[in-house]
C-alpha cells in the first residue's frame, strides 16, 4: 500500500480526515509514519520482507546490505557483528544472510497482498496520531491494541501461508488407498 493510501487509511479510523500533502494532517503523519512501519517489522520476521543474499568476504569481513533493517540468520557458525561490518571466524569466502529490508520503512509503505498487516500497520500510525489530533488518549490505547492484535493475526497468516501444501507441495502426507 503506497504512503499515501496507507496515512488515508490511518486517518479514517480517527475521524473524518483526509491525508493530502500540505494539509494540517500531513505534518504529523509523516512524522510517525517511517517509526509505525518499522514498528511493524520488529514485530515479527515477515516472509515478504525477508531478503536472502550471498555476499563476499574479503578478508573474513562484509559489510550488511544497505536495505538491511535487521538480521535474522548467518550462515556460519562463528561470526560478530560490529555497526554494519560482518566478521566470520574461519576460511570461508562466501557467507550466507537472511534479513529484513528497510525498503518499505524508507518509501513509507507495505508490501502489496497483505491487507491484514496493512490494516495493523494503519491501526499502529492511527494510535500515534490520536493524540496529536483528537486529544483522546483512550481512543490511542484503543488503536494500539488492535493494531497489536491485527499484527498477531497477520503473523499467523503469514505463517500459515508459508508453510501450506500450497505453497510447498512437496510437503503433503502421501495419500492411502
Amino acid at each position: 500500500m503506497d504512503k499515501g493510501s496507507l496515512f488515508n487509511l490511518a486517518l479514517s479510523y480517527l475521524g473524518d480526515r483526509y491525508y493530502k500533502e500540505g494539509s494540517n494532517t500531513a505534518p504529523a503523519c509523516e512524522a510517525v509514519g517511517q517509526h509505525c512501519i518499522s514498528l511493524a517489522f520488529d514485530y515479527s520476521s515477515w516472509t515478504f520482507a525477508t531478503r536472502r543474499v550471498t555476499l563476499e568476504l574479503v578478508g573474513g569481513e562484509c559489510e550488511l546490505p544497505a536495505d538491511c533493517l535487521r538480521l535474522q540468520k548467518v550462515k556460519a557458525d562463528r561470526f560478530l557483528l560490529a555497526e554494519r561490518v560482518l566478521k566470520v571466524e574461519g576460511n570461508l569466502k562466501k557467507v550466507e544472510l537472511e534479513y529484513t529490508t528497510n525498503r518499505y520503512v524508507q518509501n513509507v509503505s507495505t508490501p502489496d497482498g497483505q491487507p491484514t498487516f496493512d490494516e495493523a500497520v494503519a491501526l499502529l500510525i492511527a494510535s500515534k496520531l490520536a493524540p496529536r489530533l483528537t486529544s483522546d488518549w483512550r481512543l490511542a490505547q484503543t488503536l494500539e491494541q488492535r493494531a497489536y492484535y491485527k499484527l498477531g493475526e497477520a503473523k499467523y497468516k503469514d505463517a500459515v501461508q508459508v508453510d501450506s501444501n500450497d505453497q510447498k507441495p512437496d510437503n503433503h502426507l502421501p495419500l492411502l488407498d
